[in-house]
């Protein structure tokens, strides 16, 4: 290992090492020296001498090592703490409330976002049993959901499908909402993460749409005139009642070449089948102000009716 992966209290200990394995080599060679001259004074002083580098090599090699590993433990400590303040900055901006819970089913963490939902301060709620978010008549059948997925040692699970949810917030007020739970072992003791989603406003825009599908119906329904709409793919979008009056059937699943011969329509004549590039509908569709006669004539009925085609339907 190179001496710039040391930090710099322990570069002098690593170099300090290296020499004294360079002078071990000298005193060894004094050894050998003194046996062969038979100096036993000069052998004892450089075996002592030799003793005395062998432990310092051995101690400061030791610091140096010691200094390195300290040096990693604090970088990987620092790295640590930049991951979690990461981790920790992601959480707190969620805008989805997190909650998490123990084996117990007691709260242990909760976000900004679910302080806000819920309308508690973490310093009301942490430690107490997440039963206090749920309205009661959902306790057993929230409690049975987390031992189940507990006992299948499943990682994710949408909470969902449990049937319809809602949390309770501080003031007691309930709400709809989504939530999906996972869980995690630390130390031997399962936790368990609920991320949970405010669907209010999701409910009320899809009952104000059908609210406003169902207005649209009633008005369609009321005119006299038959009303019929399509994508440029043929599939019909609106088809009001008074259309299926005028055309003596409904809307079908009909490929659009197939239209004229289904509904039965003809040119003003009531002899001549339209072609489907002759057809009101589909010239409207290609961007023509369309106003024309038609006949319809199918094995309901047989009717004159003038249609009117603005373009773009």
């Amino acid at each position: 290992m190179s001496e710039q992966t040391y930090p710099p209290g322990a570069q002098w200990s690593n170099r300090l090492a290296s020499l004294s394995r360079l002078l071990m080599l000298g005193f060894g060679a004094l050894i050998l020296a003194a046996w062969l001259y038979h100096s036993p004074t000069l052998m004892l002083l450089s075996f002592a001498s030799f003793v005395v580098c062998l432990e310092v090599t051995r101690t400061t090699k030791m610091r140096a090592l010691e200094a390195l590993s300290e040096q990693r433990l604090k970088a990987r400590a620092a790295e640590i703490r930049e991951s979690g303040q990461r981790l920790q900055g992601i959480v707190d901006s969620a805008m989805d409330a997190i909650i998490t819970i123990d084996e117990k089913q007691n709260i242990v963490y909760l976000n900004p976002a679910a302080e806000r939902t819920f309308r508690y301060t973490s310093s009301e709620i942490l430690g107490q049993p997440l039963n206090l978010l749920i309205p009661e008549r959902f306790h057993e059948r929230h409690r049975a959901h987390v031992h189940r997925f507990s006992a299948t040692n499943e990682s994710r699970r949408k909470a969902g499908n449990v049937g319809q949810l809602s949390g309770r917030r501080g003031d007691g007020s309930e709400f709809p909402i989504r939530a999906s739970i996972s869980g995690t072992e630390v130390l031997g003791k399962k936790l368990f993460t609920e991320i949970v989603r405010d669907i209010t406003e999701r409910i009320e825009a899809e009952k104000e749409r059908i609210k406003q599908s169902g207005t649209l119906q009633l008005i369609l329904d009321s005119m006299q005139e038959g009303l019929v709409a399509a994508d440029e793919h043929g599939t019909f979008l609106m088809w009001s009642r008074a259309a299926t009056r005028l055309m003596g059937r409904g809307p079908g699943d009909v490929a659009i070449e197939n239209w004229s011969r289904h509904y039965g329509v003809y040119s003003s004549d009531g002899t001549t089948q339209l072609s489907a590039d002759e057809l009101p509908l589909l010239r409207a569709m290609r961007g023509e102000n369309v106003s024309t006669e038609i006949v319809v004539r199918n094995q309901n009925f047989l009717r004159d009716c003038r249609s009117m085609f603005p373009a773009g339907l």
